[in-house]
């Protein structure tokens, strides 16, 4: 064995080793397998809950791979798939073993019809209301039962309290498609997981069915063998669903569908929804249940009898709930802390990031199960309990944060409209950019379905594109277009479609009301050109960095006063009558605020944003370290944006695609798009989308329909059978609130608006009206007396231009391959200036300033490397739940190491030299150049747990002897870092129970400033060299 085979990766700080090797045995013939295994002294008394330093698993793993590479000779060649005729999948049968024998599994064809869905004698719900006694109010749940409610006194009951009314009027639904449905399978929903190392199946010859109609069998010859290699993920899952007997029949993507056949794999994947939707069962496994996770599912199982959700997200105790009171989000529950650690454990499951679980999980019947090792547990039961604790006050931070992340998955898709889908799935994982959109087409519905056929042999700017085209279509909204950072060297579709697969953060200014309910008018021209129907409301004249926001508070005057002297912007000011003030506020919290949207959605005060701008201005009175904490949130929302002012004094702001901004840029207003769109004149008329643009005065109709008359307000109200707050318009003086834009002329003779029901095909906002004559229910035709400016049409160009941040070249070609050749010949002669330039300022620099190896700290590079990292403000408060349990015990341990990500703070840079970094552990045989570096933040934690347990009591030998080993270690480092902090925060005295000042400092209450742990926690967790948990 080489010296990289036997390797370890050490940490300085203790003997927590990884060992990053290729073993090699007898049995295992030419794979390779690699494990990353942790093994310290200090950690050993995680064995009960962290699955990789389990010795039951390890041992599971080596008989798991030593007999699955151990085949008779005649299996050695692999299986070879038989076509799939129309109408048919495949399914698999694995036949019974125990949990260690090797897998044996049949491949069978199937036709797969949708079956005729008979009518029932339920009621709909508004038929139900009508019938309800007074007091009473009735219901749907997000597993589709009615539970009626009275709120005086509070009671909730599944029968209807008017006895006379029959059950089945309101029983739920029968299964689909029922018992006597052929073929009868289920479906497997799980993650892939890693390439290497892989486990043998055995695909044996199947005997030709007695009496089927529906089933055939697959072999072509019935002596043929083959065998076929699946990822240990899933030969783990299919050793955890094999039967001792009889066989179980089953539909999984990676062996049902022949991966490398594009075309089938295409046609496949428009089944998935019939797929899922017509499987006598849905599993999801989560993996093995080696570790907490079996706990957090039991935790979480506990909420199954105690509450209900509905499709409109209210939340009721259940008719027999024995703490009725948990639905509160202010309950205090009862958990330990190794619960909240098993509750974490399982939310941390890869299964949970996946984006192809979304649609898998979501249209399966009601018979929907997640198992974890051999523990499962109804998928309502945990999907009950996310809802529940999203937004609890009295669960630890770790856990909330976990649950705000899977909300998702827990919401019903068929009360979310696509955009949402859309950008939700964006920021999960997939394996191929194709399934930004191919993983959650069953998701968007038939009509944009219907529009879309996946195809993995095209690149994936084409399903890009394909998505906003059949998005248009379907819902009459451009709010996909200028969506994503863009990625000059990778994203090659056309400048109109969304970069998915860079998307980090989801800013799409859908609270702006742009064009209000307007539809698109866009047609697809030749040569991936988008013609769109718009407004130009003005021409970028000034680009202000994402430095614009001022680091400090008092830095505000200077921002007010720059703009202040900009002459278009005081010209417009004084035009229209508008506060600079009032502006800015609308600027720095994106018209986010409480006037503009229900109370509970409401993210700002502008009020107090105002106050806060008066008193920095010396106009008020400060609220000392109120201000300080809204001024730290404001800035961390804009760090991240530029700003731009335009030709005739529009002020607007920049997030993903700022660096690409320019002066000459345009800023329009396009029908059926939500919030502003900044384009570049190209060449033939044409335009490039540049990206998105919030611009406050433009929102709620304003370029198109003028400003609202006095005293008129938009604003945004929640209405029922609606998924988002639909646009309400406010009298002031009167109260008045009304749908009706008093910009707009009457409804035509014959229309009415009508109370409709929304449909996940129809736009976020949308009105419904009828034509009590002919019965008609499309939009009709409005005029207003206000005329702003004549719209126009845009061809939105192709491909991305060329730019420079600070070039004030205007012209653009791309009409030929001739101009874009001389376009780069002329930036390439610009460049080799620049770069003679550069190089000679850098030599001036080390010929005069004195340079040391020791002052080059990795703070820089770290920074290039991580990118924008958020600061707040963070009151230093006690945590009773780290001080009250005593050190060295589990339930203390559990709480630490809540605190370490996936990876134990572990990360893998590919392309170290590209951030400046150098001296990390060598990763070998990688395509990229690879190395580990350990984040200092969590060697700090380490190094505080070390201290703890030091001082800790009943320890094992081992921990005592690990800890006094380090002891001296962490004490300096400690030191080191808490001097490199400079924490210049200045704490308050002490006061006693009289409210008296008295000698003393305890550090809790003070606010401190802070880079935000969750971001690089979350940064961690991504680029994690393995799957460690606990304390290094």
């Amino acid at each position: 064995m080489t010296n990289w085979e036997a390797g370890k990766f050490q940490h300085p700080t203790s003997r927590h080793d990884v060992l990053l090797g290729m073993l090699f045995g007898p049995g295992i013939r030419d794979s390779r397998i690699t494990y990353r295994i942790a093994m310290s002294d200090y950690n050993l008394r995680t064995t009960a809950y962290r699955s990789y330093t389990s010795s039951r698993l390890r041992a599971y793993k080596r008989k798991v791979m030593d007999n699955a590479h151990m085949l008779p000779p005649l299996m050695a060649r692999l299986y070879k798939y038989r076509p799939l005729e129309a109408e048919e999948i495949r399914l698999i049968k694995i036949l019974p073993g125990q949990l260690e024998d090797s897998l044996q599994i049949e491949i069978h064809h199937a036709v797969l019809h949708t079956p005729y869905k008979a009518p029932t004698a339920r009621l709909r719900i508004d038929q139900l209301r009508e019938t309800l006694p007074e007091g009473w109010q009735i219901f749907e749940t997000i597993d589709r039962d009615y539970l009626f409610c009275n709120s005086n006194p509070r009671e909730t009951s599944w029968d209807h309290p008017n006895a006379e009314i029959g059950r089945v009027l309101y029983a739920p639904s029968p299964d689909y498609p029922g018992d006597l449905f052929e073929p009868k399978y289920e479906a497997l929903s799980y993650t892939w997981g890693d390439e290497i190392p892989q486990e043998a199946v055995r695909v044996m010859s199947s005997p030709p069915p007695k009496v089927s109609i529906t089933v055939v069998n697959t072999t072509e010859d019935p002596d043929e063998h083959g065998k076929m290699e699946v990822r240990l993920n899933l030969a783990s899952a299919m050793r955890h669903l094999r039967l001792p007997d009889p066989a179980r029949m089953l539909w999984i993507d990676a062996i049902c569908i022949n991966q490398r056949d594009d075309e089938e794999k295409s046609s496949q994947v428009k089944r998935i929804g019939q797929i899922y939707e017509l499987a006598s069962a849905v599993i999801a496994w989560l993996g093995h249940g080696e570790d907490n996770a079996v706990r957090g599912l039991e935790t979480l199982s506990a909420f199954e009898d105690e509450i209900e959700h509905t499709i409109n997200y209210f939340c009721f105790p259940t008719p027999k709930a024995t703490h009725p009171d948990w639905f509160e989000k202010t309950t205090a529950l009862y958990f330990d802390a190794d619960s909240w650690i098993g509750v974490a454990d399982l939310l941390r499951r890869a299964w949970f990031q996946r984006v192809w679980v979304w649609q898998e999980i979501q249209l399966g019947n009601r018979n929907r199960i997640i198992m974890c090792g051999r523990t499962s547990k109804p998928w309502s039961t945990v999907r009950k309990a996310i809802l529940a604790l999203f937004g609890h006050a009295s669960i630890p931070h770790t856990v909330a944060r976990l649950i705000d992340k899977r909300r998702w998955l827990a919401d019903i898709a068929s009360t979310l409209d696509i955009e949402t889908i859309i950008f939700s799935a964006a920021l999960l994982k997939c394996t191929d950019d194709h399934d930004k959109v191919y993983g959650v087409l069953n998701l968007l519905g038939p009509a944009v379905g219907k529009l879309i056929t996946p195809d993995y042999s095209a690149p994936v700017a084409k399903a890009y594109k394909d998505l906003v085209l059949g998005v248009e279509q379907t819902t009459g909204t451009l709010n996909l277009i200028g969506v994503g950072s863009p990625d000059l060297t990778q994203h090659t579709g056309p400048s109109w479609t969304p970069n998915l697969a860079k998307l980090e953060q989801v800013w799409i200014g859908r609270w702006q009301v742009s064009t209000g309910v307007s539809n698109a008018e866009a047609r697809h021209l030749d040569g991936d050109v988008l013609q769109v129907h718009g407004i130009a409301c003005g021409t970028v004249e000034s680009v202000f960095a994402s430095d614009w926001i001022p680091e400090d508070i008092a830095g505000l005057a200077a921002v007010v006063q720059m703009l202040s002297e900009c002459k278009p912007v005081a010209k417009r000011l004084q035009d229209c009558n508008i506060d600079l003030i009032d502006e800015m506020v609308r600027i720095v919290c994106d018209c986010f605020t409480k006037d503009r949207l229900p109370e509970e959605a409401s993210v700002w005060d502008q009020q107090q944003i105002s106050r806060l701008f008066d008193a920095t201005l010396g106009g008020g009175e400060s609220n000392g370290l109120a201000d300080i904490d809204l001024w730290t949130r404001l800035k961390a929302r804009n760090e991240v944006r530029s700003l731009i002012i335009s030709d005739n004094g529009l002020i607007g702001k920049v997030g993903a695609g700022r660096e690409m901004v320019r002066a000459g840029d345009v800023i329009t207003t396009l029908l059926g798009r939500n919030f502003h769109l900044l384009i570049r004149p190209a060449d033939n008329d044409a335009y490039v989308v540049i990206a998105g643009v919030m611009v406050p005065d433009l929102c709620d109709s304003v370029s198109i329909l003028g400003p609202l008359p006095t005293p008129w307000k938009m604003k945004l109200i929640d209405q029922i059978d609606h998924p988002r707050p639909q646009p309400h318009y406010t009298n002031a003086v009167t109260n008045e609130t009304s749908r009706e834009d008093p910009r707009l002329g009457p409804l035509p003779p014959g229309w009415d608006r009508i109370q409709g029901k929304w449909q996940p095909s129809q736009p976020v906002y949308v009105d419904h009206f009828q034509n009590v004559i002919t019965g008609e229910s499309r939009p009709p035709q409005r005029h207003s007396d206000v005329n702003i400016g004549q719209p126009q049409h845009y061809n939105l160009k192709m491909k991305w231009l060329p730019y420079s941040s600070t070039s004030s070249d205007t012209e653009y070609h791309l009409a030929s391959d001739d101009d874009v050749r001389s376009s780069l010949r002329q930036w390439k002669r610009k460049y080799y200036v620049l770069v003679a330039l550069y190089t000679l300022t850098i030599l001036l620099i080390v010929a005069y300033i004195p340079m040391s190896n020791t002052l080059a700290t990795g703070m820089v590079r770290s920074e290039a490397y991580f990118g924008y990292i958020p600061r707040e403000l963070v009151k230093f408060r006690l945590d009773k739940a780290f001080v009250d349990a005593e050190p060295g015990t589990p339930a203390n341990q559990s709480m630490w190491d809540m605190l370490m990500p996936l990876g134990s703070g572990f990360v893998e840079v590919q392309n170290p030299f590209k951030y400046g970094l150098k001296g990390g552990f060598p990763v070998p045989n990688t395509k990229v150049v690879t190395e580990i570096y350990s984040i200092s933040m969590f060697h700090q934690l380490y190094c505080l747990s070390i201290l703890k347990d030091a001082f800790g009591r009943d320890r094992d030998p081992s921990e005592h002897q690990a800890a006094e080993h380090n002891l001296g270690h962490c004490f300096d480092y400690l030191r080191q870092a808490v001097m490199c902090a400079g924490d210049t925060t200045l704490e308050t005295a002490l006061v006693n129970e009289d409210g008296d000042v008295v000698p003393g400092f305890d550090g809790w209450g003070d606010a401190h400033e802070c880079r935000s742990y969750e971001a690089i926690f979350d940064f961690a967790e991504k680029h994690r060299v393995n799957d460690e948990t606990c304390l290094m």
